[in-house]
C-alpha cells in the first residue's frame, strides 16, 4: 500500500503556518485544531520546516513567557524527512520508527501535497492486515481456530469453522449451522483464566484425533 492511499482516505488538506508567524500564533493553531505539529511553508508553497508541540514546550522551558513572541522560523526543525505519494507504507513506517518522529510531509515537485502521521500509518496497516486476513479466510474450505478474530471473520464470510474452546464460553459463540465446537472435556470450563494450575489443562485435553475427525466432517 502506498502513501497515496492514505491521502485518498484522510484527504490532502494540510494546516500550515508561515515562518514569520509567532510561537503564540502557532500554539493557538495547534490548540484550536487539536493537532500536534504544523508544517512551515514559504509563500511559494515550498516546505521550510516543521514545528511541533515539543518544540514550543522546549522554548517555553528555555525562555519562559518570552518565548511566545519568537518566530516559528527561529524554533522550527528545518531538517525534515519527507516522502512521496509513491512511497510504500512499510518504507515510511521504518523511517518514522528509526528516526522517532510522528509526522512526515508528503512532497511532490517541491510542494507540500499532504502530511502523514504515525496514527495514519498504524490505522492503514491495521486495515490492510484485516483485509489480508479476510481474504485468506475466504479461501479456506474449513477454518480451524479458537475464540479469536479469525472465527468472527469466518462467521461473516460463511466459512465452516471448527472452533476449539477451552477457557472461553461455548454458549456465547454462534456458528449458525456452519461448523462445530470442540469443547474441552473438563468440569471447570469456562473460566476465562489465562493461567491454569491443572495438568493437563483444558486445551491439552482436546486430542488431535478429535480435531482431525471434526475437520473431515466439514470438508
Amino acid at each position: 500500500m502506498l502513501v497515496s492511499h492514505i491521502l485518498k482516505e484522510k484527504g490532502r488538506g494540510v494546516l500550515v503556518i508561515a515562518p514569520d508567524a509567532t510561537l503564540h500564533e502557532a500554539a493557538r493553531m495547534l490548540t484550536t485544531n487539536r493537532i500536534s505539529a504544523l508544517l512551515v511553508v514559504k509563500q511559494d508553497g515550498t516546505l521550510a520546516g516543521i514545528l511541533s508541540e515539543r518544540d514550543i514546550v522546549r522554548t517555553l522551558a528555555e525562555y519562559g513567557a518570552g518565548a511566545l513572541p519568537l518566530t516559528v522560523a527561529e524554533r522550527m526543525t528545518t531538517d525534515v524527512a519527507t516522502c512521496e505519494e509513491t512511497d510504500t507504507i512499510a518504507e515510511i513506517m521504518e523511517t518514522m520508527t528509526s528516526c522517532r518522529f510522528g509526522h512526515m510531509p508528503v512532497v511532490e515537485k517541491g510542494r507540500v501535497v499532504g502530511i502523514v502521521s504515525t496514527s495514519d500509518v498504524v490505522k492503514t496497516r491495521i486495515a490492510e492486515t484485516m483485509r489480508e486476513t479476510a481474504a485468506l479466510i475466504g479461501h479456506c474450505r474449513v477454518l480451524l481456530t479458537g475464540d479469536t478474530l479469525a472465527f468472527h471473520f469466518a462467521a461473516a464470510l460463511k466459512v465452516p469453522t471448527v472452533l476449539l474452546l477451552g477457557p472461553t464460553s461455548a454458549s456465547e459463540l454462534e456458528l449458525y449451522g456452519r461448523g462445530e465446537k470442540i469443547v474441552a472435556p473438563i468440569g471447570c470450563v469456562c473460566c476465562y483464566l489465562t493461567d491454569c494450575d491443572i495438568d493437563p489443562d483444558c486445551m491439552q485435553l482436546i486430542t488431535p484425533e478429535a480435531v482431525l475427525n471434526t475437520i473431515k466432517k466439514w470438508l
